[in-house]
């Protein structure tokens, strides 16, 4: 089955500068809390998805992903992902998309 959030690509940058993207059952929930609006409090608590990310939690403000145990705050961002559309869509949807830092 195909979520419906899966032409949205999470990525958060790694202490090497690369883009690393999220499971895409991650950015499933990212997109659910946002769609959540404010009653779901601004935050994405990574393990309620994944136990193996249950140090990290997303501040959506500020567009950073915190690591509890290391005070880490390494940014992430979104992006369309271009194998649900076809190319001039995708490219289309590209230039209209907000996203942080360079291209992942």
């Amino acid at each position: 089955m195909l979520l419906a959030s899966a032409v949205v690509v999470w990525e958060w940058l790694n202490e090497h500068g690369r883009w690393r993207p999220y499971s895409p059952a991650v950015s499933h929930h990212i997109e659910t809390v946002i769609r959540a609006g404010p009653r779901a409090g601004g935050s994405v608590v990574l393990g309620q998805v994944d136990s193996r990310l249950s140090p990290y939690i997303i501040d959506l403000q500020s567009m950073h992903q915190f690591r509890q145990d290391t005070g880490e705050w390494p940014v992430i961002c979104a992006y369309p992902n271009p194998t649900f559309y076809h190319p001039p869509l995708f490219y289309l949807h590209l230039s209209m998309w907000p996203r942080c830092g360079t291209q992942p």
